[in-house]
């Protein structure tokens, strides 16, 4: 039985670059020189990675010149893309020389719009919808004439908790659930039938079962047909936090995921007795 799940539907298919958090990076310093700023010379706060405390209030004194510093001290400001609102600001001390696989602490670059969505719809949910879907009897092969009874099951559930980590520490938190689920049948000529269409009912949508099918089906020809089950999960929001980055909400939306299955059918041929 051949089977397959593609995703398809509403999500970015030009992703955005740009993340739902803006982070600014920049070193600290104050103006030395003359009180005129225009005409003030930039003296950078020097510091030492291994004693620095961002708690202690810095002052002009014990800078030292820049080819001597260990370090230099960094501002880093957080700030909601959408609304401007500055989720926070830290500060830190950046080593002059960063070793080897040396990470800005705390500052990493946020993950796009397009991250989240893939994280949000991933293989969790693909697995989710391959062992959901229609159900059909006669199990392949069906027999023209004979009726066959669709059905529908969801053994790993409709809703699914995801709770992902990303790169530089960012965590995303979401509850993604079937919204809509259709059966449909494609003939070897392949024209679709719409066998059902479903929508949750108080936050689910209601199982059925061979003893109670959603639909039957008569089949007239004989060869093979394609039972196709379309998934489609929706995550409204999300919350894109991370260590010193107050929560973010952001927008998902859905992916419809389509599972396709060979069915044989055959002729039913009756007996000729005396």
């Amino acid at each position: 039985m051949g089977e397959s799940a593609a995703p398809t539907g509403d999500g970015p298919r030009n992703p955005s670059k740009l993340s739902p958090i803006y982070v600014a990076n920049d070193k600290i310093y104050y103006l030395g020189g003359n009180d005129d700023p225009r005409d003030a010379t930039r003296v950078y706060y020097s510091c030492d990675p291994a004693t620095y405390d961002p708690t202690v209030e810095l002052t002009e004194e014990g800078n030292v010149p820049e080819a001597q510093a260990l370090g230099f001290v960094h501002n880093v400001m957080t700030f909601n893309r959408t609304t401007f609102e500055e989720l926070d600001t830290y500060t830190y001390c950046e080593p002059t020389n960063p070793p080897a696989g040396y990470q800005r602490p705390l500052s990493a670059r946020p993950p796009t719009y397009a991250q989240i969505w893939n994280e949000v719809f991933n293989q969790t949910i693909v697995n989710t919808s391959t062992s959901s879907g229609a159900y059909v009897a006669p199990a392949s092969p069906g027999l023209t004439g004979l009726p066959s009874k669709f059905w529908a099951q969801f053994p790993s559930g409709q809703s699914i908790e995801q709770d992902v980590i990303l790169p530089g520490g960012y965590r995303v938190q979401t509850t993604v659930s079937v919204t809509n689920f259709q059966i449909y049948v494609k003939t070897p000529a392949n024209k679709t039938i719409g066998i059902a269409n479903l929508s949750p009912n108080n936050g689910a949508i209601t199982e059925t079962s061979y003893a109670n099918p959603l639909a039957t089906y008569t089949f007239k020809k004989s060869g093979v047909y394609t039972v196709s089950t379309g998934v489609v999960w929706t995550a409204v929001t999300a919350t894109l936090s991370a260590n010193q980055v107050n929560a973010v909400q952001v927008p998902i939306g859905s992916i419809r995921l389509e599972i396709n299955r060979d069915y044989q059918v055959n002729q039913l041929r009756a007996a000729i007795t005396q």
